[in-house]
């Protein structure tokens, strides 16, 4: 028999026979209730009896027509009461019959009496009355007597239903009992034993014993379990031997594995210290680029230096006409000879990484006008109208380096003017965008020509070193092809971009954003520059090249200052133990000893007589930003780049 079943039979049973008692149950309950109610109908008739007779014991004690009417009323309500009464055995049935027999004669007394009341009064009426009165009592007597005999009977019948609903309950929870007892039976003996007969093939199978196989349950669900159990077991067991294979495989692969890494991890160290070797000498490579650019920049602008300065001297001396226009033409080709080496050394400083922005304030409005003004000459020299125009919200006073950005415009406009030969060229600067929050301003500058233009298959490669519009630009224009491509690298060093339009024979748009932080202006201090510049100096100048000494010589001395001179760094600090001097200009490679060795003896341990803190200006061919500020740290308070200016000479003079 399957186990569902007989779970379900018991349950039936068990429900069945708890339905019937609980029936029993209510039908006794039921008759509790009727008999309660009856005890209360008969309490309320007796207490009705009650004081029926204590009326009529008043009534005969004296003739009151008040007690008369009380007697009438309460007989009716005795009446009603034994009205509801209902028998529920013979026995009730005789003591209802005699109680109603004695109210309908109750009932005929009670008018004789109101009948004698009602009489002329006399002795014999009295006396009557007296009688009527006793048999009244004697009456409600009996009705009284019977119900009391119907009390007792009804709570002997609700005491012997009290007993069987006892019983009946008793019954209920035996039945309950035995009905789970069997079901506990049936459990025990269908389940329990089955499920632990599960339980301990489920404890073989975790320890591992896969080998093991659940016996027969019999024909019930718990079977078709344990042929399932003993499917999983099988599965189970196979997979093992399974995973064991696998494992083996696995160890013989990672044994291969570890080879191979082990044969990669030899390879890659071999590579990395390969790599290192490598780097090392890409480093010693870097550092010896830099250092044959420093030292190429220094070898080509000292004599660079003499020839532009014995040219401007020659000029400052010349009166002959004739004379002149071969010296201008000889400063022309020395500056551009001077721009050419400068672009090749800023290429080759930003392919190694080396240039850095400068920050200084300084007036946008001042030095674009002084940066064009030079170029607008050019232009109207070509019969070209340039025009330039700053925004009314573009700021005047910013931070940035104003060097580069004169650089990347002198590039851009000179372009302009080179490759334009009628026409105009518009410079426009306006700002783009709100300030950012730490203050910087976003300028774009537009410069929009007339010229020749850029053919379209060659825009794109317009900004790559050595590329020029057009594949005869050298021939007639001349320069090398680096000066875009240095404008767009100085572009984006400053958190830019540059872009380009052109249509060949129409003219082109050159456009690039850079952004600078706008500051306050700097207040002018009374006796500042403006203030000193005509003050007489005694300047030692130390120089070891005759020919760049020379030249600052005649520049110092025509500007009235008092030039001595000395040719190495020793000499240097020995004149200065003369005393008196209010300036050195000091070049960086000398003989026996450098401007820079000299310049840290006088700021850590000069020698007797001399100041500690002379001021020191650099004189150096070098054009690397890195070389300037090592030697900086020397102790210089300013530097002059080679080749010296007249203009760059007069505004460091002017501070000291």
């Amino acid at each position: 028999m399957r186990i569902r079943s007989t779970m379900w039979v018991s349950f039936f049973a068990s429900l069945s026979v708890s339905v019937l008692i609980v029936g029993l149950l209510f039908f006794v309950f039921q008759k509790i209730d009727q008999d309660i109610k009856r005890d209360r109908q008969y309490n309320d008739a007796i207490n009705v009896a009650l004081h029926l007779n204590n009326l009529l014991l008043q009534l005969l004690h004296e003739e009151n027509p008040r007690v008369l009417r009380q007697v009438r009323d309460v007989r009716a309500s005795l009446t009603k009461a034994l009205g509801r009464f209902a028998s529920a055995d013979a026995r009730e049935e005789e003591f209802l019959q005699n109680i109603l027999s004695n109210n309908h004669e109750l009932g005929s007394i009670l008018r004789q009496f109101v009948e004698e009341q009602a009489g002329p009064g006399e002795a014999s009426y009295a006396r009557r009355e007296t009688i009527l009165a006793s048999q009244l009592m004697i009456k409600v007597g009996y009705i009284t007597d019977d119900i009391g005999r119907l009390l007792e009977v009804s709570r002997d019948r609700v005491a012997s239903s009290k007993q069987n609903a006892v019983f009946l309950f008793v019954l209920f929870i035996a039945v309950l009992l035995v009905t789970n007892g069997i079901i506990f039976y049936v459990s025990n003996s269908s389940l329990l034993e089955k499920v632990s007969t599960l339980q301990e093939g489920t404890k073989r199978i975790a320890r591992g014993d896969l080998g093991y196989r659940v016996p027969d349950l019999g024909n019930n669900e718990f079977s078709q379990m344990a042929r399932c159990f003993n499917d999983m077991a099988g599965r189970l067991e196979a997979s093992r031997f399974e995973l064991l294979r696998k494992s083996d495989e696995l160890k013989r692969a990672n044994a291969a594995l570890e080879d191979r890494v082990a044969q990669r991890t030899l390879a890659l160290e071999q590579e990395i210290a390969t790599r290192k070797v490598t780097e090392e000498r890409a480093r010693q490579a870097n550092r010896a680029k830099s250092e044959f650019l420093a030292n190429m920049s220094h070898e080509i602008r000292t004599p660079l230096n003499g020839i532009m300065g014995m040219v401007h001297l020659a000029r400052m001396q010349s009166l002959d006409r004739t004379t002149l226009s071969y010296l201008e033409l000889a400063d022309a080709s020395a500056q551009h000879l001077l721009g050419i080496v400068n672009d090749v050394l800023d290429i080759a400083k930003m392919e190694a990484g080396k240039i850095r922005l400068a920050r200084q304030a300084f007036d946008l409005r001042r030095e674009f006008e002084a940066t064009l003004t030079p170029l607008r000459i050019a232009a109207q020299g070509k019969g070209v109208v340039l025009d330039h125009a700053v925004a009314p919200d573009v700021a005047d006073h910013v931070v940035g380096d104003v060097g580069r950005l004169r650089q990347v415009l002198t590039n851009l406009v000179g372009n302009a003017v080179k490759f334009t030969g009628q026409g105009r060229i518009d410079v426009r600067v306006d700002r783009e965008g709100a300030a950012d929050e730490a203050g910087g301003q976003r300028l774009r500058v537009t410069i929009r020509d007339t010229g020749i233009g850029v053919p379209a298959d060659r825009l794109e490669r317009i900004f790559e070193s050595f590329e020029q519009a057009h594949t005869s630009a050298h021939a007639l224009y001349g320069g090398t092809g680096l000066g875009l491509s240095i404008a767009k690298r100085l572009v984006e060093l400053m958190g830019g971009d540059i872009r380009a339009e052109s249509r060949e024979g129409e003219g082109s748009t050159f456009a690039f954003t850079i952004r600078l932080e706008v500051v306050a202006p700097a207040p002018q201090e009374p006796g500042s520059a403006a203030a000193t510049a005509g003050r007489p100096l005694r300047i030692l100048v130390a120089e070891d090249n005759p020919v760049n000494r020379l030249y600052i010589q005649e520049l110092l001395r025509q500007l009235g200052h008092q030039v001595l001179l000395a040719g190495t760094g020793r000499e240097a600090l020995e004149t200065l133990a003369q005393g008196g001097f209010d300036l050195v200009l000091m070049d960086i490679r000398m003989p026996e000893m450098g401007g820079d060795e000299a310049t840290r003896i006088i700021r850590t341990s000069p020698p007797d007589g001399v100041p500690r803190e002379v001021p020191i200006v650099a004189l150096t061919a070098y054009a690397l930003k890195d070389e300037i500020d090592r030697f900086m740290q020397s102790g210089f308070n300013a530097y002059l780049t080679k080749p010296v200016e007249l203009e760059s000479l007069k505004r460091m003079l002017s501070t000291f």
